[in-house]
């Protein structure tokens, strides 16, 4: 399976989305074996990892194994300011996800006024359309 996502990574591939299965015990997206020592130390992912729908089961857990944005809301990524408040979770490895997520954005053209407003659609009402509107601008 390894070369596939190989060719992927160094193809430039933007974003990786885990799963809601578990892999040696461990749900897809909590598990740092698969994704910060296969995906990004082994195979040099740079970019963000998005949970499957409703594949997040524990904040701290996917926060340190690895996952940026947990989809389709924050049922418990809203847990994460809390938990660095309480010193459960470094500020630092938010800092990695919003980098993460960030450098996608820009290498893409999001900041630079290239996200076509033919594809609005596809963002759905997952953003406001303020949100929308500031990324065509």
């Amino acid at each position: 399976y390894y070369p596939p996502y190989q060719a992927a990574v160094d193809a430039g591939v933007a974003a990786v989305m885990c799963s809601y299965n578990k892999v040696n015990g461990d749900h897809a997206c909590e598990n740092g074996q698969i994704l910060t020592q296969l995906l990004r130390d082994e195979l040099g992912f740079k970019s963000y990892v998005v949970s499957d729908w409703g594949g997040t089961h524990n904040a701290e857990k996917s926060a340190k194994a690895g996952l940026d944005v947990e989809m389709p809301n924050a049922q418990y990524y809203h847990d994460i300011p809390g938990l660095i408040q309480n010193g459960t979770l470094d500020a630092a490895i938010l800092d990695k996800m919003a980098t993460h997520v960030l450098s996608s954005m820009y290498f893409s053209g999001h900041f630079d006024g290239l996200f076509p407003p033919e594809k609005f659609g596809a963002l759905g009402t997952c953003l406001p359309r303020q949100m929308r509107t500031a990324l065509w601008r």
